[in-house]
């Protein structure tokens, strides 16, 4: 076996191990990108929990504000309800202490006269006739001196009763006021008189402020009809305005109390807890935006995110750089060999330590792959030369024998002759090679013919007889060595005159 020592075998090194290459070069090596795409695989689980606990959390976060402004919502409303129940409380008081007795709308009774409106809840203080003329206001009545056209009073001289209203065209004070109206009855029981009471409902837009409600919140207080009688913040855009078809106003005449997201008037979609007023016929509602509702879950989602993409950067350039030192450069050179080696280049080895990992398994089977094709080549190289020697000295052998050696086709064409059969027939070898292998037979009936004999496959010896170029014919022995030559059959014929 012919190879070179271990130590001067050519081991290819690649140009990108001998030189020093940004890692980034080649972004869309495919080992690389294969690389990257296990790593964000990598990440997506932990993708989708963070999407699974951020969902959580805003359903938490929903639930929690829900119950919250419910709360809140209920608080008001149980206020309000307080503050009607105080009214009916205060006006009953006010119609047992006594009776006004004169007319004059100027001369309060001395009972309403002693009252101190600014320590009071109540913006205003009257007492007007079962006509609604107003008998004594404190302070000053603002309108015409009659409250005939109040629903609130003629509620209150129909039923005989207490009875609730709104005074949003400020006509018994300048301000927007919730009316409570209670009449007194004669011994036949009709109402001769009505005591009233007016509460600002400004006080609810400060007790809002006082919350300090998130921004963007509204709070809403609406009557049955739908018509907006507190609205926080900005009262005087809403306040007097009726929406008695919004999807609010519709849920609010089916439920006492509940929570939704909707629209609210202003076209803000909000989270909205409502609860009813018990005697009043109100509803107070009170919406939180969701932008500021998913605030605090939004801010942890995008923290999360912004921290799981600075992972991913980071996972991914690891992944990259030891990508490339650690599979992408060792592919390289196992490549390299491997179009070093097809391009015939036998001495070739990958330079690769034989560890137990798979690239060392690697570079062991091409290295011994290529010390097994060069160690064949090199026994192919000492076969060829002895062929070729072998081939020298048949040619030799044949060209100086004395005997005619004559090589057919499978067509019984002459196709090589050497000297010997030159001699023999006459011919020069240029004019023998082609010719046909029944020119060298006279027609001698039914003497055998030697393309005949090729023919009969156990057939390798014959006498026959030949003819020279200049028609003298002979006797010969023939010798048959059959074989195939580009899968057809080929003769070689060595032909010889016996001895006389």
């Amino acid at each position: 076996m012919s190879s070179l020592p271990k130590g001067q075998r050519g081991e290819y090194f690649p140009p990108e191990f001998n030189t020093s290459k940004t890692i980034f070069k080649g972004v869309l090596a495919g080992i690389r990108i294969r690389i990257l795409a296990l790593v964000l695989l990598a990440l997506l689980p932990a993708l989708g929990l963070m999407l699974h606990l951020a969902t959580e959390h805003r359903k938490q976060i929903t639930t929690d504000v829900n119950r919250n402004t419910l709360r809140l919502s209920r608080f008001l409303a149980a206020s309000l309800e307080r503050d009607i129940q105080s009214a009916r409380i205060f006006l009953s008081a006010l119609s047992h202490s006594s009776e006004p007795t004169r007319s004059n709308r100027d001369d309060c009774p001395e009972f309403l006269t002693k009252l101190d409106i600014q320590a009071e809840i109540y913006d205003a203080v009257g007492v007007a006739d079962s006509n609604g003329r107003v008998r004594c206001q404190i302070p000053a009545f603002a309108g015409p001196g009659r409250l005939e056209s109040m629903p609130w009073f003629r509620m209150a001289r129909a039923s005989s009763g207490f009875s609730v209203g709104y005074d949003l065209g400020r006509d018994l004070i300048n301000k927007a006021t919730m009316d409570f109206g209670f009449p007194t009855l004669d011994s036949m029981g009709r109402t001769k008189a009505v005591y009233y009471c007016a509460l600002d409902l400004e006080w609810m837009n400060r007790l809002a402020d006082r919350l300090q409600l998130p921004p963007g919140a509204a709070l809403t207080v609406t009557d049955r009809q739908g018509r907006t009688l507190v609205r926080y913040p900005n009262p005087e855009l809403w306040v007097g305005k009726n929406y008695p078809d919004s999807p609010l106003s519709r849920i609010l005449l089916k439920q006492n109390e509940g929570v939704m997201e909707s629209a609210g008037l202003d076209g803000v979609v909000r989270l909205y807890a409502f609860s009813q007023v018990d005697g009043g016929d109100l509803s107070i509602r009170i919406g939180i935006p969701l932008s500021t509702a998913y605030a605090e879950a939004d801010s942890a989602m995008l923290r999360n995110l912004i921290a799981l993409a600075l992972v991913g950067i980071v996972a991914m350039s690891a992944a990259w750089a030891a990508g490339h030192f650690m599979v992408v450069r060792q592919a390289n050179r196992l490549a390299a060999a491997a179009k070093s080696l097809a391009a015939g280049n036998l001495e070739t080895r990958t330079g690769m330590p034989h560890q137990s990992g798979e690239f060392g398994q690697l570079a062991r089977a091409f290295d011994e792959m290529a010390e097994s094709l060069e160690w064949r080549e090199a026994q192919l190289r000492e076969s060829e030369s002895e062929r070729s020697q072998t081939e020298g000295r048949f040619s030799e052998v044949v060209e100086r024998s004395p005997d005619a050696i004559l090589g057919v086709d499978s067509e019984f064409s002459l196709r090589y002759c050497n000297p010997g059969a030159e001699r023999m027939f006459g011919w020069p070898r240029k004019d023998m090679e082609g010719m046909d292998l029944d020119r060298l037979q006279r027609d001698a009936g039914s003497a055998p013919r030697l393309a005949e004999a090729l023919r009969e496959e156990g057939r390798d010896r014959i006498r026959i007889s030949l003819i020279r170029a200049d028609g003298t014919p002979f006797q010969a022995d023939v010798s048959i060595s059959r074989g195939e030559q580009g899968g057809r059959k080929s003769y070689t014929l060595i032909v010889r005159e016996p001895a006389t």
